[in-house]
């Protein structure tokens, strides 16, 4: 049809990627075991991004250390991140409460259930 536009909203790419590249399929409960988590800068900028882990999301899948770590990305780069977690209770749970913040004035990106973890 002549005369009528089209209008479509771009999609915006996140600026910070965040992806688990190293994680046990089975877990012993109490018993701690180390995941590698993968933050991606995808801007032209250095960024310092403020990984924040909520405890309260998190519900029984525990972090061993600071609940924040600050990293340093140049642009395009991916750094690693080890965290070590302990499981508290047995069963299948999503490992999610993990969020990005690098700037005071945008939202913290979340992420949602990032891998499963079965515990026994």
């Amino acid at each position: 049809m002549e005369g009528h536009q089209i209008q479509v909203k771009p999609i915006q790419v996140p600026k910070l990627d965040l992806q688990v590249v190293e994680c046990p399929k089975k877990v012993q409960v109490e018993v701690p075991f180390q995941l590698e988590l993968q933050v991606m800068n995808r801007t032209e900028d250095v960024l310092e991004p403020k990984v924040s882990f909520d405890l309260r999301l998190m519900g029984a899948v525990k972090i061993q250390g600071p609940c924040q770590r600050l990293l340093r990305i140049e642009p395009g780069e991916r750094q690693r991140l080890p965290i070590e977690l302990v499981v508290t209770v047995p069963g299948l749970h999503g490992l999610q409460g993990i969020s990005i913040a690098y700037d005071d004035q945008v939202p913290r990106q979340d992420f949602g259930v990032l891998c499963d973890l079965l515990a026994f």
